[in-house]
């Protein structure tokens, strides 16, 4: 998957300005009903009600087609990922409610999203308006093939604009690309479609234990497949040897007009844990380390970091 998004063409119009030319994108099918499985300690609440999530604007805390499960009437206290109405997007047709992360500002509560593409989205809410505060997140048990709707065929649109023939599995990972991840991941079952892994971030186990990272290998990650990658991640780099190794990428100070050396750490912060590698290169990044069997609800790529972010609630971690 590249590193960019196809976001049209731009043309000079016969008056001499510059217009841009996006190619008419068709809505993301409706989620087609399925049968929810209630866990037994929500039988018999009646204000507990399920929600399969459509999209990716919570990810890495909620991914598309995660089910989670909120309750109604509660209210809502900052750092609560909560249930409002909305209105709607004709591109997406049969959603009617939008996840949010609840904050509590100076001038009142207002709503924003987790995933950093969404950063400029930002909602003034109010207590009345809250459907529902969201008490767990279940992770998926298999993945839309709508997942990368709009992804998809913004590509396709690309490929007609090129001239170039559109590849047939548009929005799946390479094989090889995927058999490298497999390689140092134990990937469930349901995270692929068809065999294929598709585009986007997914959750799987490290096979080997990390301890200088603190990931053991039934620690539950959230992975990011795309190769940009930014100093302070949390990363996984392989070489064409098939070795491979997780770290906290760090960068040596310039010295002169010497760039700086990029090297894999500890995330503690007492260790003297370098590795250099220069055979080594990008695999993936680890955007959320969670328990096997729970999904925290509070921001954040550790425990520590949930901590820090969840201001002290532990009902969030």
């Amino acid at each position: 998957m590249a590193d960019f998004e196809y976001l049209g063409t731009i043309t000079r119009a016969a008056n001499g300005q510059f217009v841009r030319r996006t190619e008419a994108i068709p809505p993301r099918p409706e989620t087609p009903e399925t049968s929810i499985v209630v866990p037994l300690r929500y039988w018999g609440r009646e204000e507990i009600m399920p929600w399969l999530v459509v999209g990716d604007s919570m990810a890495p805390t909620i991914l598309d087609h995660d089910l989670l499960f909120a309750e109604r009437g509660l209210l809502p206290s900052p750092h609560d990922i909560v249930v409002v109405p909305f209105e709607g997007r004709r591109d997406m047709p049969g959603v009617h409610t939008l996840v949010a992360r609840y904050n509590l500002g100076v001038r009142g509560p207002f709503l924003t999203k987790d995933n950093p593409r969404y950063s400029d989205f930002e909602a003034r809410a109010s207590d009345a308006g809250i459907l529902a505060v969201v008490l767990e997140i279940l992770p998926r048990q298999s993945r839309s093939s709508h997942e990368n709707h709009f992804l998809v065929h913004r590509t396709r649109a690309m490929h007609r604009e090129l001239g170039r023939k559109i590849p047939g599995d548009v929005g799946l990972l390479l094989r090889p690309f995927t058999e490298k991840l497999t390689s140092v991941l134990d990937i469930p079952e349901g995270e692929f479609l068809g065999g294929r892994l598709p585009w986007g971030c997914f959750r799987a186990f490290a096979k080997v234990a990390q301890p200088h990272v603190g990931i053991g290998v039934r620690d539950l990650l959230t992975i990011n497949p795309a190769g940009q990658q930014r100093t302070g991640d949390l990363v996984i780099r392989t070489n064409n040897e098939g070795e491979s190794l997780f770290g906290l990428l760090q960068r040596d100070k310039k010295v002169g007009s010497e760039p700086g050396r990029f090297w894999l750490g500890s995330t503690d912060p007492g260790s003297d844990f370098r590795f250099e590698g220069e055979d080594f290169y990008q695999l993936a990044t680890v955007l959320r380390v969670d328990a096997a069997s729970h999904i925290a609800l509070a921001a954040g790529r550790t425990l520590a970091d949930r901590r820090a972010k969840s201001g002290g609630r532990v009902e969030l971690l």
